[in-house]
């Protein structure tokens, strides 16, 4: 793929990818199909009507943090996906207030790993009483402890689900399966879409729950892909190398994929700086993904 520079970074448009799986297809003489899970995918539509005036033109701007976190602003909410460790607090506040978010309407923690969480709490003294968005998982003591805490602004979600962040709709893939002893074999997935533009969050996900996903008969489409996990393996690209390409965005110290020889895949490596992608509903060119230092 080739890059063009525009005063920062520009990444050239591409063909949005579709990624879907399905599972196996019963023969003649199988008395029945293969049992599914009973909370399947379910198609949502692109605006709820309870939370978004139908004639508002839906935008996006999502800000990625080396550290392995995002920041989607809409319409005048915030939410920081990929939780938050305790180490963080300072950093992510900073990047917080570079953006001029002063509060955040969502905290959305993909899994019970410690690294997600342990900064939650004191990140919500300073941005405000929000809704923290769960996984339906169980985790350890110590966190089920932790989201006791939050009270009645837990918010917890599985595939099917879906939140409003603004004028943004973010539609939860992830976990199906969810009870399993490794956190992130149940961590949470999200995607939405913008305009012209859509964003794929799989945090820790492993491979196993990806092709869980898959199997599930879920659309991962999606132009932006953030590379983030804490685990091994960033999101396993051996799963949906077949019907790549992506723009990949890698966060510092997240595992790389093996993209394979013959991926047309883009790589976008953080470095330390902050990148943003601004999204409207009406756009018909190519996001600019702008650096900056942190």
């Amino acid at each position: 793929m080739k890059n063009k520079l525009i005063g920062g970074v520009l990444l050239s448009a591409m063909a949005l990818s579709l990624l879907a799986g399905c599972g196996p297809k019963p023969t003649i003489g199988d008395p029945e199909p293969a049992p599914k899970p009973d909370h399947g995918y379910v198609e949502i539509p692109k605006m709820d009507e309870n939370n978004i005036s139908p004639d508002e033109e839906s935008e996006l701007t999502v800000h990625y943090l080396p550290e392995g976190y995002a920041i989607a602003v809409s319409s005048g909410q915030a939410a920081l996906l990929g939780g938050c460790s305790e180490a963080d607090v300072g950093t992510v506040a900073e990047a917080l207030g570079k953006f001029d978010v002063e509060k955040l309407n969502f905290i959305v923690v993909p899994n019970s790993e410690e690294s997600r969480w342990t900064g939650v709490s004191a990140l919500r003294e300073q941005f405000g009483e929000n809704l923290v968005v769960t996984s339906r998982a169980e985790g350890s003591d110590a966190y089920e402890e932790f989201k006791t805490s939050i009270g009645n602004m837990l918010l917890t979600v599985g595939t099917g689900s879906s939140f409003n962040v603004g004028t943004a709709l973010f539609q939860v893939l992830g976990p199906v399966v969810e009870d399993t002893e490794t956190p992130m074999d149940a961590s949470l997935v999200l995607w939405t879409e913008c305009g012209e533009e859509s964003f794929l969050f799989a945090d820790d996900a492993t491979e196993w729950e990806v092709k869980s996903i898959l199997a599930d008969g879920a659309d991962m489409k999606a132009r932006y892909i953030f590379l983030n996990s804490r685990g091994e393996t960033t999101l396993p690209y051996s799963a949906v190398q077949q019907l790549s390409p992506w723009e990949f965005i890698l966060a510092d110290d997240a595992a790389e994929p093996n993209l394979g020889k013959e991926s047309q895949a883009s790589i976008l490596e953080m470095n330390g700086k902050t990148y943003s992608v601004a999204a409207a509903g009406s756009c018909d060119e190519p996001s600019e993904i702008e650096p900056s230092e942190t």
